[in-house]
């Protein structure tokens, strides 16, 4: 009974992940379409939900209904996530994108480097 109820959970999240990602798809569409630019939707999910990444990638390439397949004027996705003053990043490119720009996936710290006095930034992939 566990089990079912956590695929039910985990299904319900999936649902309403969907809908937020593509509410912030539409959100500008009319914009992007009109100047003919690269869009990045980006994903940052809060201390409060529990998000993995394959959860978006479910939203994005879903049978008919794959996100990535019906907006096509979105170049990508940039999940990123905060792990004690540790930024990752994701990517995901549209592979139906109309224009495409590439987003390396990788780390930024603001995490004072040992002997150092500021933030400093790991080198990206």
């Amino acid at each position: 009974m566990k089990k079912r109820k956590k695929l039910l959970e985990n299904k319900n999240n999936v649902e309403r992940l969907y809908y937020c990602i593509r509410d912030k798809m539409q959100k500008y569409r009319a914009l992007i379409e009109k100047l003919r630019v690269p869009y990045i939707v980006a994903i940052y999910p809060d201390d409060k939900v529990v998000l993995d990444f394959q959860e978006v990638l479910s939203c994005l390439y879903g049978n008919e209904s794959g996100l990535f397949q019906i907006y096509q004027h979105v170049s990508g996705v940039l999940y990123f996530e905060e792990n004690a003053g540790q930024y990752y990043f994701k990517y995901e490119q549209n592979p139906n994108a109309l224009r495409v720009i590439t987003v390396p996936s990788g780390v930024f710290s603001l995490v004072p480097e040992q002997g150092s006095q500021r933030g400093g930034e790991a080198p990206l992939p």
